[in-house]
């Protein structure tokens, strides 16, 4: 079993996906059910095969503008769902997710491991 690295924000936003391969010709759009700075999963009703490599843009709540991953594979594929590992994402679009779940986390979260925000 793999173990995730990082824990998981259950959100709901929006998603377009395409793959990146030209061998495999796949473009959709989906419900991002929850998130992490290294993966996400999402909803979709377009099967995505395992191992495939996509680009992607999330909507990310009260946030104009979207957030681009340029390469993520993926993972896990199980009827309406899939799982992607973020593999190559910008600088300035890591900074925002990164802040982005920091501000999503419920303040009861931070209480009970001892961490404030600021």
């Amino acid at each position: 079993m793999e173990w995730r690295h990082s824990s998981r924000l259950a959100v709901r936003c929006s998603i377009a996906y395409l793959s990146t391969s030209s061998r495999t010709a796949l473009a959709g759009e989906g419900t991002v059910i929850n998130l992490s700075r290294a993966g996400l999963a999402i909803a979709s009703s377009l099967p995505v095969p395992p191992g495939i490599e996509l680009m992607c843009r999330v909507s990310l709540p009260d946030h104009p503008k979207p957030l681009f991953i340029p390469r993520a594979t993926v993972r896990w594929s199980q009827g309406g769902e899939f799982g992607l590992t973020t593999t190559r994402m910008g600088d300035e679009d890591q900074r925002r997710l990164d802040r982005f779940v920091v501000e999503w986390v419920p303040d009861s979260c931070l209480t009970s491991l001892g961490s404030r925000r600021k």
